[in-house]
This record gives structure tokens, C-alpha cells and sequence, in this order.
């Protein structure tokens, strides 16, 4: 996972092995081994002033070119998507949108607008 987030530019991490003794029940003791996690950060000022300016910095590129959208309305959109998402898995998972076992389009539709419906009573009855 530390590859994969690239932590190496940063940081130096060693893991060093340190058994520890675990008393169980009856008086019985045994040992475990278990594992210690340090590092040190890499005082490298030229990729370490790069990589800072970069961070924290989120760009949002919009198909709304021209039009009068401030980008505060496009960052509240941003956010606003979480619920979105946030709703479409409820209505996958707790109201058991799949598996669909129907083979003709209004009725697909139907257990869709169900299944919708269900969710908005569901938050209505969550947020009262």
C-alpha cells in the first residue's frame, strides 16, 4: 500500500521485529511476535518544496464553460455527490435493488421506482 501511495519520495520506513509475551488464562504465558513501525522524513528541500506545492490542491474541471456558474456552486455540486452515491448504495445493499429477475422493461422500471421509493421513506423515517 506504501508503494502504491508513492510514501517513499518522503519517508524512510523500517520495521523491526519486537516479540511480545501474552499472558493467558491459568498463569500460561506466550510469545507473539509482533512488529514495531518507525520512520524518518527525507529533508530533501527541492522535491520536498515541489511535492508541498501540489498538495491539498484539488482541481475541478467543469462542461459548463461560458456560462455564469461560480465555482462555489460547482464545489457545493462536488459535495453534494457523496449523498448521491450515498443513496444509490443504500438502495443496492438495504433495500435489495439486485438482483432482478424480470425480463420486461416497465416492470424492471417499476421495481426501480419502488425500490426508489422505499429508499425516500427509508431517510425520511432516518432524518425524523
Amino acid at each position: 500500500m506504501l508503494k502504491r501511495k508513492q510514501v517513499k519520495k518522503f519517508l524512510t520506513i523500517t520495521i523491526e521485529q519486537k516479540p511480545q509475551t501474552i499472558s493467558r488464562k491459568k498463569g500460561m504465558t506466550r510469545e507473539v511476535q509482533s512488529f514495531k513501525l518507525s520512520y524518518a522524513i527525507h529533508k530533501q528541500a527541492l522535491t520536498l518544496a515541489r511535492e508541498l506545492r501540489q498538495h491539498g490542491i484539488t482541481s475541478f474541471i467543469s462542461n459548463l464553460a461560458g456560462t455564469e456558474i461560480s465555482s462555489r456552486e460547482i464545489i457545493t455540486w462536488y459535495r453534494r455527490k457523496n449523498n448521491v452515491e450515498e443513496a444509490f448504495h443504500k438502495i443496492k445493499s438495504h433495500l435489495e435493488l439486485r438482483p432482478v429477475h424480470l425480463t420486461r422493461s416497465k416492470r424492471v422500471k417499476a421495481h426501480v421506482t419502488i425500490c426508489t421509493l422505499a429508499y425516500f421513506l427509508y431517510s425520511d423515517m432516518e432524518r425524523r
